[in-house]
């Protein structure tokens, strides 16, 4: 009964709260695979709103279930606020021409199949197997003792003692605790945070990459479904076959994908391609900028890596804008969505310089 109901809280918090969340922002889009897109949005939703209430709860060292009632507090309002924002129909999008495909042909089928054997694949990879290097130890023992001490980041993963300040390694993961995120769903769920992290998220994270690829790919190919299903196929089969390194984007994608950095390379930055060619190639609404800063407070979320790699593509994509239409205008918006990274990057330096420890 304990598992059936840890089953149903992880379906709850990982399917029917994101789609919730994303679904004010996918709302005006109305585009094929509309619970595609409201569910990818909204788990960078959840993770942006964990991000802003629990780096202040961890710098003034309250516990994990403050975080928590912190985290549904700001869902709420998150949805709240979009809700209103609806009914005032700001500017909707160009409507783009993937809307409403017809009747699925054999071959579109038969790529269907084998796209969906791929994933399937890969997501056996993780909940049959599992791979742990010490960075992951150290990650894992942090969940953990959040989770079973009900604080954050007050514990040494490697020996177990009470930090009166954030030491060493700790001093980075102050600004990005994806940890603490993870413990929070284990809290929530019953489920221990080791399995959740090794086995019941990866699967979760790796569809949630594939569907920003089949939205970047709508982008590209708005009316050739086959073409989409060919991009997700190919890049599914690269995917296993790119282990030429540990740090390439498929090691990442199919052993660790846990991973600050491994988050980086398998959604944030083809989320950030998206955004650009959804710039690029339509006219740009509200909604598309507020998309942009939800991505990039996700991706401070996740890692160091995410704090400036994630700026240095969206200053980069506001460059292009300006270069490309030699207008301010196009460019700003743009550039503004990179105040999160900032910000959090300032208050790294705070915690580094034990100011703020």
């Amino acid at each position: 009964m304990d598992k059936l109901l840890s089953l149903a809280a992880g379906v709850f918090y990982l399917g029917i709260v994101p789609s919730g969340a994303g679904w004010f922002l996918s709302r005006r889009d109305r585009k094929a695979g509309h619970l595609c897109r409201s569910w990818v949005y909204g788990i960078l939703v959840m993770m942006a709103v964990y991000q802003l209430v629990s780096v202040p709860l961890i710098l003034l060292h309250r516990s994990l279930t403050e975080s928590i009632i912190g985290w549904h507090i700001g869902l709420v309002l998150w949805i709240l606020v979009f809700a209103a924002l609806r009914k005032k129909r700001l500017p909707e999008p160009l409507p783009n021409q993937a809307g409403r495909d017809e009747g699925w042909s054999y071959s579109e089928r038969l790529l269907l199949l084998v796209l969906a054997v791929l994933v399937i694949m890969q997501c056996a990879y993780y909940v049959f197997g599992m791979h742990i290097d010490d960075d992951d130890a150290r990650y894992v023992a942090n969940a953990v003792a959040a989770a079973e001490t009900n604080t954050m980041y007050r514990f040494h993963p490697n020996t177990g003692e009470a930090m009166k300040y954030f030491m060493g390694e700790i001093g980075k993961e102050v600004t990005s605790p994806l940890m603490m995120f993870y413990a929070a769903l284990a809290v929530l769920t019953g489920i221990h945070p080791a399995i959740l992290i090794h086995t019941f998220l990866p699967p979760v994270l790796l569809i949630a990459g594939y569907g920003i690829l089949w939205l970047l790919a709508e982008e590209i190919w708005p009316e050739g479904r086959t073409q989409r299903l060919l991009f997700l196929a190919a890049a599914a089969v690269f995917r296993m076959m790119g282990n030429t390194s540990i740090y390439t984007g498929s090691t990442f994608s199919l052993m660790r994908i846990w991973q600050g950095k491994a988050l980086v390379a398998a959604l944030f930055v083809p989320f950030v391609v998206l955004i650009y060619l959804r710039i690029y190639l339509r006219r740009p609404c509200p909604y598309t900028y507020v998309l942009l800063c939800t991505m990039n407070l996700a991706a401070c979320l996740s890692s160091g890596m995410g704090i400036y790699l994630c700026a240095i593509l969206t200053g980069t994509a506001a460059a292009a804008l300006l270069i490309r239409t030699r207008s301010l205008k196009a460019a700003v918006p743009v550039l503004l969505c990179c105040i999160p990274n900032a910000v959090y990057t300032w208050i790294y330096l705070l915690v580094y310089k034990v100011i703020l420890r």
